[in-house]
């Protein structure tokens, strides 16, 4: 993920004081050719990642998790924010996706 404008996650696994990275997630927006991400505030819930992509006004995406990569599904124009810089996802009582 170095030397990229991308969003990422590392997953660490912690033991006392330390930390060891055990696996990482990029995800990559659709809107452009570089396929740039800047996810202000991305929600992880289960197998799946939501959150506005700054680059691309009026981009809300859904990645894989912890796959990343690509865009599944994209939010656009009318339904989402203008700048979606945060992410507040409603998940239906009995747990079904």
């Amino acid at each position: 993920m170095k030397g990229k404008l991308f969003t990422g996650f590392y997953r660490v696994q912690v033991s006392g004081s330390a930390a060891t990275i055990v696996g990482s997630t990029k995800l990559v927006g659709g809107c452009a050719s570089t396929g740039h991400t800047s996810i202000i505030q991305p929600w992880i819930h289960g197998s799946f990642v939501v959150g506005g992509n700054t680059f691309c006004s009026q981009d809300f995406g859904y990645w894989a998790y912890p796959q990343g990569r690509r865009e599944r599904k994209t939010i656009k124009q009318a339904v989402a924010p203008y700048a979606g810089d945060g992410a507040a996802v409603s998940v239906p009582a009995d747990g079904n996706e």
